[in-house]
């Protein structure tokens, strides 16, 4: 597993590639962690047979705090930074896997990169701003809204 940095938009993002040559496969992770969290999918076969990429959001693991805390710390900005990290390491047709908080950033990023081969998004509910929750889930007794 390599560890570069890359500059965006004033921000220092610690990128992990594995050494894989296949398809390319960006992740990311979710709140309080970084990309640390896939070191086992950077490493061993998975990452020998596919580009695998993750990186560490502003303000996680071993990229810088936000520039720009207003404009970076929020799902659009978060989104910039993906866009830009997929332009600029030149990742063609990408499947874009987020987990958690990385999950709203990939649905979020979604329009920006027509030419992913796809997106997994898992343990992120399908949650716009502000949160539509009656519309995201399925009506229980049990939950009050």
């Amino acid at each position: 597993m390599q560890q570069t940095h890359l500059h965006i938009d004033g921000n220092s993002v610690a990128v992990y590639e594995s050494g894989g040559s296949g398809p390319a496969i960006l992740l990311i992770h979710g709140r309080s962690v970084d990309a640390q969290t896939f070191r086992h999918q950077l490493g061993g076969d998975f990452g020998a047979n596919h580009r695998v990429v993750a990186f560490d959001l502003p303000g996680h693991g071993d990229s810088s705090p936000a520039a720009d805390p207003e404009e970076v710390y929020c799902a659009p900005g978060y989104a910039r930074i993906v866009g830009e990290l997929i332009d600029r390491l030149d990742l063609a047709r990408p499947v874009v896997a987020g987990w958690s908080l990385g999950g709203g950033i990939a649905l979020e990023a979604a329009d920006q990169l027509p030419d992913a081969a796809g997106f997994f998004i898992y343990g992120a509910p399908p949650l716009g701003s502000p949160p539509a929750m009656q519309e995201a889930f399925r009506p229980n007794p049990a939950m009050r809204f």
